[in-house]
């Protein structure tokens, strides 16, 4: 019992020190027109609240997101910050997809941790992504 008891104390703290870091996707992050950190303030509509913009030009304190809720609904809840990767669409913007993602995945956003940050301005630097004129 004494060994099960310390077997499981040491999966816990394992598990709670080797956090997963953040993972961005390199590709959709080289592909985006745009990369802003954002809030979702109802989650009924297409809307954003942009925070702050890591790559590209928007003079908007919020932007109509076309692929926010189709084909699969992007989770968002109000009141979290996250890093969304946009590119320029017929109807306005839209997430950015890369082609292999399932037509039922929901687009990728990520959860703006201190984490993710560091890794998406490390990703910036490394690419020497250009900031994109919009």
């Amino acid at each position: 019992a004494i060994v099960t008891a310390l077997w499981g104390i040491t999966v816990v703290v394992l598990w709670l020190t080797t956090a997963n870091p953040a993972v961005l996707s390199r590709p959709q992050i080289t592909r985006a027109d745009f990369i802003i950190t954002a809030t979702r303030p109802d989650p009924d509509k297409k809307i954003l609240k942009v925070e702050k913009v890591w790559r590209g030009h928007l003079e908007t304190a919020e932007v109509t997101i076309s692929n926010l809720d189709k084909p699969t609904p992007v989770k968002m809840p109000a009141g979290e910050t996250f890093i969304v990767p946009l590119s320029r669409a017929r109807n306005g913007l839209k997430i950015t997809t890369l082609r292999e993602q399932q037509e039922r995945t929901p687009p990728l956003v990520y959860r703006a941790t201190p984490e993710a940050i560091l890794e998406l301005q490390k990703l910036l630097t490394e690419l020497d992504l250009p900031a994109k004129q919009g």
